[in-house]
């Protein structure tokens, strides 16, 4: 195993390599002035224009800029936003938790909902349930979440006032929690405060509904296939004529085996969310790494894209390293040697 996980470390370096080049070079091609919208189109004297270009290396040719960020990227520095002045890996850092906290949120809601659906649209295949859960799953993957949010904002937050209007990760005048691992609702409860911690799941709620929505229609359509796979196959048959309680069958023997491929997807699927709620941040005012994006994007904000990207990059691929060891752990049948 290790031979295998120093390999993949090392991909994951020539990953972010190869990806920090692809998006310098096609943040570069994006039309646009970043000094003259970090004046927000005021008329600067060319000295000043001409000395901040220096000092942003926007002076120098690209190849020159690209090796320059790339020595700073495996120095661990990912340089300074050309919008706010600040380093972007104290920006991402600040952030990051956030999109941490939806994206766990979003999956716990998913995993705790889709498992014992898609089990059970097995156990009743082709019957009312069975249907009914399919038609279900393939409505909430048409469904955009951007929309599905603007729904429960306007629905449940507007017209019943079950959600609280979305504003952040608090509501307004309750202040942060002091910062232990960045997650609000961890942090409310070690702090003690209950009313932050109150405040930080209603804020959590909805968001994390919207999240969790596509990604329980994946894993209740993945684990019904490898549960019906599972049941057909001979040592289901073997156990049942031995006399084994269905329940044994079904959820230790065939669900372990039924599980492996619905925490692939999964898993990539988290990798996608950590770095793809964009859309899902900028409907919430959710001050995460999508929002930053964003604001990155229309900055023309180069070396925030570049960063924000990266860590996407890099967390993902590790993420998916992650996966392939436990699911080694969980099928002994896997031999990465």
């Amino acid at each position: 195993m290790f031979p295998y996980i120093l390999r993949r470390l090392v991909a994951v370096a020539l990953l972010v390599v190869g990806i920090s080049l692809v998006t310098f070079t096609l943040v570069r091609m994006v039309p646009g002035d970043p000094v003259a919208l970090y004046y927000g189109g005021m008329p600067v004297s060319a000295d000043v224009e001409e000395a901040l270009r220096r000092q942003w290396g926007l002076d120098q040719p690209l190849p020159v800029q690209y090796l320059r960020y790339l020595g700073g990227v495996l120095r661990g520095n990912l340089g300074v936003s050309l919008a706010s002045g600040r380093p972007i890996m104290d920006d991402l850092v600040r952030r990051f938790p956030a999109t941490i906290e939806l994206t766990l949120a979003g999956v716990l809601l998913a995993v705790v909902a889709g498992l014992p659906l898609g089990v059970l649209a097995a156990l009743h295949r082709n019957r009312l349930t069975d249907h009914l859960l399919r038609i279900g799953s393939l409505i909430s993957l048409g469904m955009p979440n951007f929309w599905l949010g603007l729904v429960l904002i306007y629905v449940f937050g507007f017209l019943f006032g079950i959600f609280p209007p979305a504003e952040g990760r608090l509501a307004a005048g309750i202040p942060a929690p002091d910062r232990i691992t960045g997650l609000y609702t961890i942090d409310s409860l070690l702090a003690g405060d209950l009313r932050a911690f109150r405040s930080a799941l209603a804020q959590l709620a909805a968001p994390a509904i919207t999240v969790a929505m596509g990604l329980v229609a994946v894993i209740i359509r993945m684990l019904r296939a490898g549960m019906l796979e599972e049941l057909g196959k001979d040592y289901v048959r073997t156990g049942r004529s031995k006399g084994l309680p269905n329940s044994r069958v079904f959820y230790k023997h065939a669900l372990r085996n039924a599980i492996i491929p619905t925490i692939t997807v999964v898993s990539i699927q988290i990798g996608y969310l950590l770095g793809g709620n964009v859309l899902v941040e900028a409907v919430f005012a959710w001050p995460g790494v999508g929002l930053y994006y964003i604001n990155a994007i229309n900055a023309l904000d180069y070396n925030a894209v570049i960063g924000s990207t990266l860590l996407i990059a890099v967390v993902f691929a590790l993420i998916n390293l992650a996966v392939d060891i436990l699911n080694a752990f969980i099928d002994p049948r896997i031999n990465y040697g």
